[in-house]
């Protein structure tokens, strides 16, 4: 994926490690670990790239082989309210856990997600059952939000829609509406 820290295990039958060299032009490429590389695509990266692996045998660099990998965008991640530092799993919220200062909307693949990438929400909109809509910068409600929201009743949803965050690329994207119900 582009901009993401894509895992890689590579290694050669007979080659000790540090004798392994990996590369890839529009990438950058550095070793994480014993046989562990990573391996980042950048922004404006072709729709493939090719890994190649060089070995130090008798004194001299050698291909052992290269790889096509066709490079994508990272695919959108879900919006989930966090309270207390936990993802909601559930669209019903407490007025309390809502008009939380500490509490906020974040952007996740969940944590059971194939892959885990940092997304930091950019802004989103509040919209209530009211007909009042409010914009928020951030991830966290604001004062005006926060002030019409504790105006509702049990049973009223707040949706939180527009959502725009930005991935580990640089990209900014729109998620999905969040639609919480109080309880």
């Amino acid at each position: 994926y582009r901009g993401y820290r894509n895992p890689f295990s590579i290694s050669v039958p007979g080659v000790s490690t540090q004798d392994i060299t990996v590369s890839c032009d529009g990438a950058s490429v550095s070793k994480s670990g014993n046989g562990e590389w990573v391996i980042i695509p950048s922004a404006g990266s072709k729709s493939t790239l090719t890994v190649k692996v060089n070995a130090k045998m008798d004194g001299a660099s050698r291909l052992m082989g290269s790889f096509d990998y066709r490079i994508k965008n990272l695919p959108s991640p879900n919006a989930y309210f966090e309270v207390n530092g936990v993802p909601l799993k559930e669209d019903k919220i407490s007025l309390s856990a809502l008009t939380n200062k500490n509490n906020k909307l974040i952007a996740s693949y969940g944590t059971d997600g194939l892959i885990q990438a940092k997304f930091d929400i950019v802004s989103f909109r509040v919209k209530l059952p009211t007909g009042v809509e409010m914009p928020v910068q951030g991830s966290r409600l604001n004062d005006k939000a926060i002030n019409e929201i504790k105006k509702l009743k049990k049973g009223y949803s707040v949706t939180l829609t527009y959502i725009k965050a930005k991935g580990p690329d640089g990209k900014e994207i729109q998620l999905r509406s969040l639609p919480l119900e109080l309880n």
